[in-house]
């Protein structure tokens, strides 16, 4: 059950409704099942099917998945990107919480033309250790920044969004000012 919640929770955070909000209450199980299982003709995004239990994992076009080292050197190290990184687990309440707004802040920014990546990783899992381990992470949630390629500032642990720490931090990226700790510290 909860895979299926979070196939169809995650578009409607993206995309502001799914396929299943437009449905006819007439409509069987056999026909949500199979819109649930296929993806939408008119959808672009990659959509790989797992194998054995028929869930349907979706691309978001919004944040990238980092998912252990290699990928974060791959997608953003190397090619030299600005970046803000959000560090989770599955098992945080926080984390669960700050996760739409999250989605949310990234559609927003990408759609005034920022270029900047968002990325978000596990921080659990064997993967997801060697990357908080990598990154000098001790909580989560922990949002991480990147200029070019390299570390940017410290790490931010912020509790709700909205947040003027986040917002002071990344439109200090975007300016490609030096960071400002002792600015970021006195927001609320």
């Amino acid at each position: 059950m909860a895979d299926f919640l979070e196939l169809v929770a995650w578009p409607r955070e993206a995309e502001g409704g799914n396929d299943l909000d437009m449905m006819p209450e007439e409509e069987s199980e056999i026909e949500v099942s199979r819109m649930v299982s296929s993806p939408p003709l008119e959808s672009s995004a990659v959509i790989p099917r797992a194998a054995g239990n028929g869930y349907v994992e979706q691309k978001n076009p919004y944040i990238l998945d980092i998912n252990g080292l290699n990928d974060l050197t791959k997608e953003v190290l190397e090619p030299k990107k600005d970046c803000i990184l959000f560090l989770s687990a599955a098992y945080c309440r926080t984390c669960k919480y700050l996760s739409p707004q999250y989605l949310k802040m990234a559609r927003e920014r990408l759609k005034f033309g920022d270029d900047v990546v968002f990325a978000k990783a596990n921080a659990v899992g064997k993967l997801g250790k060697e990357v908080r381990r990598t990154l000098g992470v001790d909580a989560v949630p922990a949002f991480l920044f990147f200029k070019a390629g390299k570390r940017y500032g410290t790490v931010l642990s912020v509790s709700k969004m909205p947040s003027k720490k986040l917002d002071f931090a990344l439109d200090l990226l975007i300016a490609g000012d030096n960071w400002d700790g002792k600015s970021i510290g006195r927001l609320k």
